[in-house]
């Protein structure tokens, strides 16, 4: 769920010509640090977990963040500010990372960008 999220936000990054990848953003997640549920509501047998909210800043280190950050540097150089198309995204996200097509289906739920 966290990362199905994330790939989706680096979409809109990409299309907004973001070069940084916001670190405090939080996007939900089964095993939420930040769990916004009471104990006991949704209870997969531990106290611990629950549907919640991370942060990229705490699912991913500083170097995988600072390598997305030249990634989305180099898709605006690539002129894929505004380009509102989720096929020339996701060609690029398929260029420039280890995701697969499988990992980028995330990015068939995103209608406003075609």
């Amino acid at each position: 769920m966290f990362f199905d999220s994330f790939i989706k936000e680096l979409a809109i990054c990409i299309n907004t010509g973001a070069c940084r990848v916001n670190r405090d953003i939080e996007l939900p997640s089964y095993r939420g640090i930040h769990a916004r549920m009471l104990p006991g509501v949704i209870d997969y047998g531990s106290n611990h977990a629950a549907v919640g909210f991370n942060t990229p800043g705490t699912m991913l280190n500083p170097k995988t963040l600072n390598a997305l950050d030249n990634m989305l540097c180099a898709a605006k150089e690539e002129g894929l500010t505004h380009c509102n198309s989720r096929k020339r995204i996701q060609d690029f996200l398929l260029a420039h990372t280890d995701f697969t097509t499988c990992h980028l289906g995330a990015l068939n739920e995103m209608l406003s960008i075609q």
